[in-house]
Protein backbone atom coordinates (compact mmCIF):
# COMPACT_ATOMS: atom_id res chain seq x y z
CA UNK A 1 0.00 0.00 0.00
CA UNK A 2 0.94 3.52 -0.01
CA UNK A 3 3.01 4.94 2.30
CA UNK A 4 3.68 8.39 3.39
CA UNK A 5 7.47 8.06 3.66
CA UNK A 6 10.11 10.75 3.32
CA UNK A 7 9.84 12.59 0.16
CA UNK A 8 11.42 16.41 0.05
CA UNK A 9 11.10 19.44 -2.36
CA UNK A 10 13.87 22.18 -1.97
CA UNK A 11 13.67 24.68 -1.33
CA UNK A 12 10.17 24.12 -0.14
CA UNK A 13 8.77 27.60 -0.86
CA UNK A 14 9.80 29.98 -3.17
CA UNK A 15 8.99 33.75 -3.74
CA UNK A 16 9.58 35.29 -7.39
CA UNK A 17 10.40 38.28 -7.95
CA UNK A 18 7.48 41.08 -9.32
CA UNK A 19 7.40 39.79 -13.05
CA UNK A 20 5.50 41.40 -15.98
CA UNK A 21 1.59 40.26 -16.90
CA UNK A 22 1.99 37.99 -20.06
CA UNK A 23 6.16 37.55 -19.18
CA UNK A 24 8.40 35.34 -17.78
CA UNK A 25 10.28 35.24 -14.49
CA UNK A 26 13.81 33.59 -14.51
CA UNK A 27 13.79 29.73 -13.83
CA UNK A 28 14.38 28.27 -10.31
CA UNK A 29 15.36 24.72 -9.88
CA UNK A 30 13.33 22.90 -7.99
CA UNK A 31 14.79 19.06 -6.59
CA UNK A 32 12.91 15.70 -5.49
CA UNK A 33 14.49 13.86 -3.19
CA UNK A 34 13.17 10.41 -2.70
CA UNK A 35 14.17 8.84 1.01
CA UNK A 36 11.13 6.82 0.86
CA UNK A 37 12.09 3.94 3.22
CA UNK A 38 13.21 1.77 0.49
CA UNK A 39 10.20 2.62 -2.11
CA UNK A 40 10.29 3.63 -5.24
CA UNK A 41 8.36 6.39 -6.85
CA UNK A 42 6.37 4.95 -9.73
CA UNK A 43 4.19 7.13 -11.59
CA UNK A 44 5.61 10.25 -10.74
CA UNK A 45 3.66 12.76 -11.43
CA UNK A 46 4.42 16.66 -11.12
CA UNK A 47 2.43 19.48 -11.71
CA UNK A 48 1.73 23.71 -10.75
CA UNK A 49 -0.92 25.66 -10.34
CA UNK A 50 -2.12 28.69 -12.61
CA UNK A 51 0.64 31.11 -13.50
CA UNK A 52 3.25 28.81 -13.06
CA UNK A 53 4.90 26.93 -15.94
CA UNK A 54 7.21 23.89 -15.41
CA UNK A 55 10.31 23.77 -17.51
CA UNK A 56 13.77 21.91 -17.84
CA UNK A 57 12.31 18.95 -15.69
CA UNK A 58 14.79 16.21 -15.74
CA UNK A 59 12.40 14.10 -13.71
CA UNK A 60 11.35 10.58 -15.67
CA UNK A 61 7.91 8.49 -14.67
CA UNK A 62 9.93 6.76 -11.33
CA UNK A 63 12.33 7.82 -8.85
CA UNK A 64 13.94 4.69 -7.57
CA UNK A 65 14.96 4.92 -4.04
CA UNK A 66 17.54 7.49 -2.47
CA UNK A 67 18.12 9.47 -5.96
CA UNK A 68 16.84 12.76 -6.77
CA UNK A 69 16.14 14.65 -9.95
CA UNK A 70 15.04 18.30 -10.75
CA UNK A 71 12.43 20.77 -12.76
CA UNK A 72 12.74 24.47 -13.14
CA UNK A 73 9.52 26.57 -12.29
CA UNK A 74 8.86 30.25 -13.90
CA UNK A 75 6.49 32.39 -12.82
CA UNK A 76 3.92 33.59 -15.53
CA UNK A 77 1.57 36.00 -14.24
CA UNK A 78 -1.82 36.31 -15.95
CA UNK A 79 -3.01 39.00 -13.90
CA UNK A 80 -1.78 42.20 -11.61
CA UNK A 81 -0.85 41.26 -8.14
CA UNK A 82 0.36 39.13 -5.37
CA UNK A 83 -0.40 35.40 -6.77
CA UNK A 84 -0.08 32.05 -4.97
CA UNK A 85 0.58 28.90 -5.77
CA UNK A 86 2.01 25.20 -5.18
CA UNK A 87 4.36 23.06 -6.79
CA UNK A 88 2.89 19.39 -6.27
CA UNK A 89 4.92 15.78 -6.10
CA UNK A 90 2.19 12.81 -6.49
CA UNK A 91 2.93 9.22 -7.01
CA UNK A 92 1.20 6.03 -7.09
CA UNK A 93 4.07 4.81 -4.07
CA UNK A 94 2.23 7.88 -1.81
CA UNK A 95 -0.21 8.26 0.12
CA UNK A 96 -0.33 11.74 -0.17
CA UNK A 97 1.09 14.28 -2.35
CA UNK A 98 4.20 16.46 -1.65
CA UNK A 99 3.90 20.20 -2.19
CA UNK A 100 5.93 23.19 -2.51
CA UNK A 101 4.65 26.88 -1.54
CA UNK A 102 4.74 29.06 -4.54
CA UNK A 103 4.21 33.10 -4.83
CA UNK A 104 4.80 36.12 -6.97
CA UNK A 105 3.79 40.03 -8.03
CA UNK A 106 2.20 40.26 -11.13
CA UNK A 107 2.95 43.53 -12.60
CA UNK A 108 1.30 46.37 -15.10
CA UNK A 109 0.88 49.78 -16.49
CA UNK A 110 -0.35 52.35 -18.33
CA UNK A 111 1.56 55.26 -20.09
CA UNK A 112 -0.53 58.05 -21.96
CA UNK A 113 0.46 61.36 -22.99
CA UNK A 114 0.05 64.03 -20.65
CA UNK A 115 -0.85 67.17 -22.84
CA UNK A 116 -0.62 67.47 -25.96
CA UNK A 117 0.54 64.51 -28.36
CA UNK A 118 0.56 66.36 -31.08
CA UNK A 119 3.22 69.42 -31.52
CA UNK A 120 4.16 71.68 -34.37
CA UNK A 121 7.40 73.08 -34.67
CA UNK A 122 9.64 75.16 -37.60
CA UNK A 123 11.97 72.56 -38.86
CA UNK A 124 15.92 73.07 -36.53
CA UNK A 125 13.60 73.68 -33.45
CA UNK A 126 12.75 71.31 -30.76
CA UNK A 127 9.38 70.14 -30.07
CA UNK A 128 8.58 69.19 -26.34
CA UNK A 129 5.95 66.70 -25.08
CA UNK A 130 5.24 65.15 -20.91
CA UNK A 131 4.45 61.22 -20.64
CA UNK A 132 2.48 59.99 -17.90
CA UNK A 133 2.99 56.62 -16.05
CA UNK A 134 0.98 54.89 -13.90
CA UNK A 135 0.94 51.72 -12.27
CA UNK A 136 -2.08 49.35 -12.54
CA UNK A 137 -4.29 48.63 -9.50
CA UNK A 138 -2.31 45.92 -7.79
CA UNK A 139 0.55 46.23 -8.95
CA UNK A 140 4.26 47.74 -7.14
CA UNK A 141 5.25 50.07 -9.79
CA UNK A 142 8.78 49.67 -10.85
CA UNK A 143 11.77 51.17 -12.90
CA UNK A 144 10.67 52.22 -16.23
CA UNK A 145 12.76 52.58 -19.04
CA UNK A 146 12.04 54.95 -22.63
CA UNK A 147 13.12 54.48 -26.14
CA UNK A 148 11.84 56.44 -29.55
CA UNK A 149 11.27 54.37 -32.24
CA UNK A 150 11.45 55.31 -35.77
CA UNK A 151 12.45 58.95 -36.33
CA UNK A 152 11.86 61.32 -39.44
CA UNK A 153 15.67 62.72 -40.63
CA UNK A 154 18.47 64.22 -39.02
CA UNK A 155 15.65 64.32 -36.08
CA UNK A 156 16.75 63.02 -32.41
CA UNK A 157 15.02 62.07 -29.19
CA UNK A 158 15.75 63.08 -25.32
CA UNK A 159 14.55 61.60 -22.58
CA UNK A 160 14.54 63.39 -18.90
CA UNK A 161 15.07 61.73 -16.79
CA UNK A 162 16.74 58.68 -19.06
CA UNK A 163 14.77 56.20 -16.58
CA UNK A 164 12.63 56.77 -13.66
CA UNK A 165 11.28 54.68 -10.77
CA UNK A 166 7.55 55.12 -9.99
CA UNK A 167 5.79 53.87 -7.00
CA UNK A 168 2.52 51.42 -6.45
CA UNK A 169 -0.42 53.93 -6.47
CA UNK A 170 2.15 57.01 -7.73
CA UNK A 171 1.60 58.57 -11.40
CA UNK A 172 5.09 59.27 -13.10
CA UNK A 173 6.30 62.06 -15.09
CA UNK A 174 8.71 61.86 -17.95
CA UNK A 175 9.84 64.61 -20.21
CA UNK A 176 10.51 63.97 -23.99
CA UNK A 177 12.11 66.70 -26.53
CA UNK A 178 12.14 65.24 -30.07
CA UNK A 179 14.90 68.25 -31.90
CA UNK A 180 14.15 68.42 -35.82
CA UNK A 181 18.11 70.09 -36.80
CA UNK A 182 21.52 68.55 -36.65
CA UNK A 183 25.14 70.56 -37.29
CA UNK A 184 28.02 68.56 -39.05
CA UNK A 185 30.94 70.44 -40.16
CA UNK A 186 33.33 69.42 -43.12
CA UNK A 187 36.58 70.90 -42.90
CA UNK A 188 38.62 70.48 -45.70
CA UNK A 189 42.59 71.51 -44.94
CA UNK A 190 44.33 72.31 -48.50
CA UNK A 191 48.08 71.45 -48.85
CA UNK A 192 50.19 73.19 -47.82
CA UNK A 193 53.39 74.45 -50.09
CA UNK A 194 55.54 75.27 -46.63
CA UNK A 195 56.99 72.24 -46.59
CA UNK A 196 58.30 72.45 -50.03
CA UNK A 197 59.40 75.72 -49.18
CA UNK A 198 61.65 74.43 -45.93
CA UNK A 199 63.21 71.50 -48.00
CA UNK A 200 64.12 73.44 -50.77
CA UNK A 201 65.77 75.93 -48.51
CA UNK A 202 67.42 73.18 -46.57
CA UNK A 203 68.75 71.78 -49.80
CA UNK A 204 70.27 74.76 -50.79
CA UNK A 205 71.64 75.20 -46.72
CA UNK A 206 73.12 71.85 -47.05
CA UNK A 207 75.07 72.00 -50.13
CA UNK A 208 76.65 75.33 -50.16
CA UNK A 209 79.56 74.21 -47.58
CA UNK A 210 80.19 70.54 -49.63
CA UNK A 211 81.01 72.30 -52.99
CA UNK A 212 82.24 75.65 -51.58
CA UNK A 213 85.85 73.78 -51.80
CA UNK A 214 86.08 73.10 -54.85
CA UNK A 215 86.18 76.61 -56.87
CA UNK A 216 85.67 75.97 -60.22
CA UNK A 217 82.56 75.52 -58.95
CA UNK A 218 82.20 78.05 -56.58
CA UNK A 219 80.59 80.11 -58.99
CA UNK A 220 77.77 77.91 -60.46
CA UNK A 221 76.17 76.62 -57.55
CA UNK A 222 76.07 80.23 -55.87
CA UNK A 223 74.27 81.20 -58.02
CA UNK A 224 71.62 78.13 -58.45
CA UNK A 225 71.39 78.36 -54.30
CA UNK A 226 70.63 82.01 -54.84
CA UNK A 227 67.85 81.11 -57.22
CA UNK A 228 66.23 78.24 -55.29
CA UNK A 229 66.23 80.58 -51.96
CA UNK A 230 65.03 83.61 -53.87
CA UNK A 231 61.92 80.83 -55.11
CA UNK A 232 61.57 79.76 -51.47
CA UNK A 233 60.88 83.43 -51.22
CA UNK A 234 58.44 84.39 -53.90
CA UNK A 235 56.56 81.30 -53.26
CA UNK A 236 55.95 82.30 -49.30
CA UNK A 237 54.84 85.48 -50.22
CA UNK A 238 52.73 84.71 -53.06
CA UNK A 239 48.36 85.16 -52.41
CA UNK A 240 47.70 82.23 -51.06
CA UNK A 241 46.07 80.99 -54.11
CA UNK A 242 47.39 76.79 -53.99
CA UNK A 243 44.41 74.78 -52.55
CA UNK A 244 40.45 74.88 -51.65
CA UNK A 245 39.15 76.91 -49.04
CA UNK A 246 37.81 75.24 -45.56
CA UNK A 247 34.04 74.56 -46.86
CA UNK A 248 31.50 75.78 -44.28
CA UNK A 249 29.80 74.02 -41.70
CA UNK A 250 26.62 72.87 -42.83
CA UNK A 251 23.10 72.38 -40.91
CA UNK A 252 20.90 69.67 -41.35
CA UNK A 253 17.14 70.45 -40.47
CA UNK A 254 14.15 67.65 -41.15
CA UNK A 255 11.94 68.31 -43.58
CA UNK A 256 8.64 70.00 -43.31
CA UNK A 257 5.89 66.68 -42.92
CA UNK A 258 3.77 64.95 -40.54
CA UNK A 259 5.36 62.20 -38.44
CA UNK A 260 4.32 59.61 -36.37
CA UNK A 261 6.86 58.83 -33.83
CA UNK A 262 6.37 55.80 -31.15
CA UNK A 263 7.48 55.70 -27.50
CA UNK A 264 8.03 52.49 -26.10
CA UNK A 265 7.90 52.43 -22.73
CA UNK A 266 9.23 48.86 -20.62
CA UNK A 267 8.92 47.74 -16.97
CA UNK A 268 9.56 44.42 -15.58
CA UNK A 269 9.24 43.06 -18.83
CA UNK A 270 5.98 44.65 -20.03
CA UNK A 271 6.31 47.03 -23.04
CA UNK A 272 3.51 49.25 -23.67
CA UNK A 273 4.01 52.28 -26.44
CA UNK A 274 2.19 55.62 -26.84
CA UNK A 275 2.62 57.34 -30.35
CA UNK A 276 2.95 61.02 -30.54
CA UNK A 277 2.56 63.45 -33.73
CA UNK A 278 5.35 65.84 -34.84
CA UNK A 279 4.54 68.37 -37.37
CA UNK A 280 7.63 70.20 -38.95
CA UNK A 281 6.59 73.24 -40.97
Amino acid sequence: PPVSGRVQIVPAQVNFPTTGVGTASSPVMLTIINSNDGEELTELNLSVSSGFTLVNNTCGPSLPLSATCTTGVMFTPPSVGSQNGTFTVSSSALASSVTAHLSGIGSDFHVTSSGASTVTVSSGQTASYTLGIVPSTGSPGGTFAFQCGKLPSYAACTFNPSTENVGAGATGTEALEISTGQSASAHVVPPSSAGGRALTLGFAVLILPLVWRRRKLRFPIAVLAFLMLGFSGCSSSGGGTGGAPPSSPTTHTTPAGTYSVPVTVTSNGVQHVVTLTLVVD
